[in-house]
């Protein structure tokens, strides 16, 4: 049997998954923070600029059609950016990364 505080709980924690996956559908900022090891929601994330993030990820594609993108780590298939470290991770690895987060490392430092 399910108490209310725990559906509560479980219902509060989907909330937050659906979240993570629907702003995960602007693969161009999932695409910015992985290239800078910029972790989601962290201060670095919230003052960044979605349309510089665009821009860049264009100028990448453009600059890698013409074989003058020399990062080795990056493969531009059509007009998609993928990284060679890549690691496919199942929704239920997404949300146990996520319950194990420790947002106090992201804290701003007064």
């Amino acid at each position: 049997m399910i108490l209310p505080s725990q559906r509560k709980k479980q219902k509060e924690q989907q909330t937050i998954d659906d979240f993570i996956f629907d702003w995960n559908r602007f693969s161009i900022d999932l695409w910015w923070r992985k290239r800078y090891n910029i972790p989601f929601g962290s201060p670095q994330h919230r003052r960044a600029n979605f349309i510089d993030m665009l821009i860049e990820y264009r100028e990448t594609i453009l600059l890698y059609k013409k074989n003058e993108f020399d990062d080795e780590n990056i493969i531009v298939d059509n007009e998609t950016i993928s990284f060679k470290d890549d690691v496919k991770m199942t929704k239920d690895e997404i949300i146990e990364e996520y319950e194990n987060l420790d947002l106090s490392q992201f804290d701003e430092k007064e």
